[in-house]
């Protein structure tokens, strides 16, 4: 196995970093964090050390995520937060050609905390999705690409038929699905469901397909990049201890075979989607908050109370197995 090197970055947060987030190149990374603080920095080519190249203040309450949009929109941002904001931001010049982060939109539509986000693939335009603990999901499309001051809400999706009681935590987390096939397809987590929802051919969004087995709440989702595949998998992370694998088949037209798009659920009588519980593991034995999967789709990376980063690498039968786990407490060393 290969050796597994850590780096300390000193961030200069003084509360709880709430997620970190990498650029499309892996050049650059943003932390957001319960001081209410957002920190960009850039990677030293030589050293490999990162360091702070700019922060600011980016809300009235605790940072929940940050994620970046594609390069082709420039260098921007999305934050949300506590506030009920999102909250985007863009890198400008600004005196004598030095760059500066400006805070170009501020989206208030949500009327609890707003706890993920995730922007669309680039061949969908510059689309952002929100989810908030008044268990609504919404759509916001920047209608001109080149002015991101400028954002509509496009649509604004009832999860549930009430919000979350007081005495109930919430939790909801959004993915978008980063195929380059023309439908869109959105993966949320819902309490302790998982569901995909798609455009159908009004445009509207539906729910199409849910992702079983969870017994507590889901806490993260995320897909793999395709790479060629004619399916997706799908990963969830669980306050029931476990990280959960789904195998998402979509079929196609016959006049899709070429073309690979995805099937329309509104031209089938057929069921369009096929979601199969493909791996379940409870290494972790506590809650798992965050779980991710690497450029290829071949290696899962997830978090939990543990304190620890487990790394599950896919088999040619997309069997994933831990085949490292990364703690700051001991050296890394290879799962049993």
């Amino acid at each position: 196995m290969d050796k597994v090197e850590s780096t300390t970055i000193p961030t200069n947060h003084k509360d709880l970093i709430n997620d970190v987030s990498y650029d499309f190149y892996g050049r650059r990374m943003a932390s957001c964090s319960a001081d209410q603080r957002v920190k960009v920095y850039d990677s030293d080519e030589d050293s490999g050390n990162w360091k702070i190249a700019s922060e600011w203040r980016a809300g009235d309450a605790s940072l929940m995520r940050i994620e970046w949009a594609h390069p082709e929109f420039g260098q921007v941002l999305a934050v949300c937060s506590l506030d009920r904001g999102v909250r985007v931001y863009e890198e400008q010049k600004g005196v004598s050609n030095t760059k500066t982060w400006v805070e170009v939109a501020k989206l208030m539509d949500a009327r609890s905390a707003v706890l993920d986000i995730s922007f669309c693939p680039i061949q969908h335009g510059c689309k952002l999705a929100a989810i908030s603990a008044d268990a609504t999901l919404r759509i916001y499309e920047a209608l001109e690409p080149e002015n991101l001051s400028s954002w509509t809400l496009m649509d604004e999706i009832k999860l549930l038929p009430s919000p979350p009681s007081r005495n109930e935590q919430p939790s909801f987390c959004v993915s978008w699905c980063p195929s380059r096939w023309r439908t869109q397809c959105i993966a949320v987590g819902c309490m302790d469901k998982a569901y995909l929802y798609t455009q159908n051919a009004s445009a509207k969004w539906k729910q199409i397909a849910s992702l079983s087995g969870h017994t507590s709440l889901v806490r993260d989702i995320a897909w793999a990049p395709s790479m060629g595949r004619l399916y997706h998998l799908l990963a969830t992370a669980c306050k029931d201890g476990n990280v959960r694998i789904f195998k998402v088949s979509i079929p196609l037209q016959p006049n899709q075979t070429n073309s690979l798009e995805y099937e329309s659920p509104s031209e089938t009588t057929e069921e369009p989607i096929k979601v199969e519980l493909i791996g379940e593991y409870d290494n972790h034995k506590c809650q798992v908050w965050r779980c991710q999967f690497n450029v290829t789709g071949t290696i899962l990376s997830t978090s939990g109370d543990d304190g620890c980063i487990r790394l599950w690498k896919a088999s040619y039968a997309n069997l994933f197995k831990c085949i490292s786990v990364v703690s700051l407490e001991r050296k890394p060393e290879r799962s049993t």
